[in-house]
């Protein structure tokens, strides 16, 4: 067992493809899903502290879920019956660590922030920023924990604003 890598095994396209649909579920528009590269650099710049603080969020998921399967398997399991006990107490694997969380609403309503300053053809959406940006950075084991997320973590508040 690697010490640094999520015993993960949910399907993170799957994930992705839920995550980056649902927010255009609801009305409203943050922004057009779009790469890294043609953004302003105030998006690129804040990106880079959010891969910062989300490599220390996950390396702290990944300890802990870690910790949780091998005691699974301590207590007899196999690898597999392990990490599936887990994900049946956590459905979102390591991504349910506080510590995740708080990065990904942190940033999502940065981004609503930042987005405010530009016109809508130069905004990014958050789930954009959030989760394809690391695909498309090589950040590869940030992007499978973030998959195992059944949902973002935010919401509305009562006049309709990211809360």
């Amino acid at each position: 067992m690697n010490e640094t890598r999520p015993m993960i095994f949910h399907d993170v396209n799957l994930g992705a493809s839920r995550l980056l649909r649902q927010p255009s579920d609801l009305s409203g528009s943050d922004g057009p899903e779009q790469g890294l590269d043609p953004t302003p650099r105030e998006y690129r710049e804040l990106f880079l502290k959010y891969t910062l603080e989300l490599e220390w969020a996950t390396g702290t998921a990944i300890h802990w879920w870690n910790s949780l399967v091998v005691r699974s398997m301590q207590d007899g399991l196999t690898e597999v019956d392990a990490i599936r006990t887990q994900y049946e107490n956590r459905p979102a694997g390591p991504a349910s660590r506080p510590e995740v969380i708080f990065v990904i609403r942190r940033y999502w309503l940065q981004i609503v922030l930042l987005n405010k300053k530009y016109p809508e053809s130069r905004r990014v959406a958050p789930q954009s920023f959030l989760l394809t940006w690391l695909s498309e950075s090589g950040l590869s084991d940030l992007y499978d924990i973030l998959t195992g997320m059944p949902y973002w973590p935010i919401g509305f508040d009562e006049n309709g604003n990211w809360c």
